[in-house]
């Protein structure tokens, strides 16, 4: 399985990065939401880390320019990552497209957790 991390904090990307390198999954990263769009439109991730709160392109902008690939490029599982977990941001993510929702900080038995719920529903 792949996995594409989206953060501008280099310090949450490499934590990101080594929960799921730990848990055996091939990772790629990325700094910015446009990065991120860009790596999701060449394809072969199946899940996508996306911090909502980066420069340039939020994760939120980031995830509905996602949802409007092509299929299945679209389809890809994002879990929103971020230190804003109020009940408006919340929902600000869900009406974006994202599949599951992580305050941050990350705990790593909750991450893999969540990562599988999602990947059980595409057959993984």
């Amino acid at each position: 399985m792949r996995i594409l991390i989206a953060d501008d904090v280099p310090v949450n990307l490499k934590l990101l990065d080594l929960f799921c390198q730990r848990a055996g999954y091939a990772t790629e990263c990325v700094h910015d939401g446009a990065a991120a769009v860009e790596a999701v439109s060449r394809g072969g991730f199946d899940v996508v880390l996306m911090d909502i709160m980066m420069p340039e392109m939020n994760g939120i902008e980031a995830t509905k320019r996602i949802r409007l690939l092509p299929e299945p490029l679209c389809k890809v599982k994002i879990i929103a990552v971020t230190a804003n977990a109020s009940h408006e941001n919340r929902q600000a993510c869900m009406a974006a497209g994202v599949d599951a929702f992580m305050p941050k900080p990350i705990r790593p038995d909750e991450l893999s957790h969540r990562i599988s719920e999602l990947t059980e529903r595409i057959g993984f």
